[in-house]
């Protein structure tokens, strides 16, 4: 083999190593103790066959982060409207302090106003982190556990990683997902979310809502959400 040849395999092999590793993905969240997030929260509802607005502001701080990798997420609504009329004072889920393991399940959820539906509704929008690199395309799995002591309902969570993208200043994965209860009355949620790419946070969510069971909510609700991170 003469040197020009060996230099031309050598090229090749590596411009196909570098297409091969070019879209593998580590996710990976990083929560800081203290860090807060503001979202904007639009959504469109049907509650009983009666269409109605909602916008509201959702504050989220890390209050606790554990050697475990535990964290702890404080959260708070403000600016809360319905059809373009504040809500009245004391209405919506009020104040909860989440426990999540590092890989994102829910442990606890303490507040004033917590019930069954507290967890129901939280675990359709949990965001569990893959347990490999992934490549675009790729996708994974999780069960939520039935507790009939939290109110909790089992469900299967799919996830997809569709690609990067940019929203504003943030570098992001795209990535589909899915939550669906089983057994009677089962709720689901779907739609898109845009993570930042550097440490997971969640950036901006697109959702779609079917029989969810909003807690302080008088039934279930089926409709449009969108997150939008604002701080």
């Amino acid at each position: 083999m003469t040197l020009k040849h060996y230099f031309s395999i050598s090229l090749l092999s590596l411009a196909l190593f570098s297409l091969a590793t070019a879209d593998t993905y580590t996710i990976k969240k990083t929560p800081k103790q203290g860090e807060v997030h503001k979202y904007k929260q639009v959504g469109k509802f049907d509650v009983g066959g009666q269409e109605f607005e909602y916008e509201a502001t959702a504050s989220q701080k890390i209050s606790k982060v554990e050697d475990s990798g535990n964290y702890v997420v404080e959260e708070t609504q403000s600016d809360v409207k319905l059809n373009g009329q504040e809500a009245p004072e004391g209405s919506g889920p009020g104040a909860t302090n989440t426990t999540f393991t590092a890989k994102g399940e829910v442990v606890e959820i303490k507040g004033d106003r917590v019930e069954a539906n507290t967890y129901r509704f939280a675990n359709l929008a949990i965001f569990i982190l893959p347990e490999k690199d992934l490549n675009v395309g790729d996708s994974w799995t999780y069960d939520v556990k039935e507790d009939k002591k939290s109110g909790a309902v089992a469900a299967k969570a799919t996830y997809k990683l569709i690609g990067e993208d940019k929203i504003g200043s943030n570098d992001c994965l795209k990535l589909s997902y899915s939550i669906k209860e089983s057994g009677a009355d089962a709720a689901s949620s779907e739609g898109t979310i845009w993570i930042r790419k550097s440490d997971a946070t969640l950036i901006k969510m697109s959702a779609k809502w079917t029989n969810a069971p909003v807690p302080g909510a008088p039934m279930s609700i089926t409709g449009d959400i969108t997150l939008t991170l604002i701080s």
